[in-house]
């Protein structure tokens, strides 16, 4: 398996597992966005946010991931 496949694969199976987990809420929200004259502004914000990530594809790509600890702190 080469690379782009390898990626194209774990990405799905993240995206399956997103998917899986936050099912639930992301009916609901499309039910608020659907039903909701003040929510219904969020079927827009997908889709540009999308792009937005697309568009910035190779700076997110050669980003360099430093880890820290302070996610781990836990608000009281």
């Amino acid at each position: 398996m080469n690379a782009r496949t390898q990626g194209l694969v774990v990405g799905g199976a993240i995206t399956a597992c997103f998917a899986l987990l936050y099912h639930d809420v992301i009916r609901r929200l499309v039910q608020d966005w659907w039903t909701d004259d003040n929510y219904s502004h969020g079927f827009r914000i997908v889709p540009i946010a999308a792009y937005f990530v697309w568009e910035r594809r190779e700076r997110l790509a050669a980003a360099v991931p430093r880890p820290s600890l302070f996610g781990l702190i836990a608000p009281p």
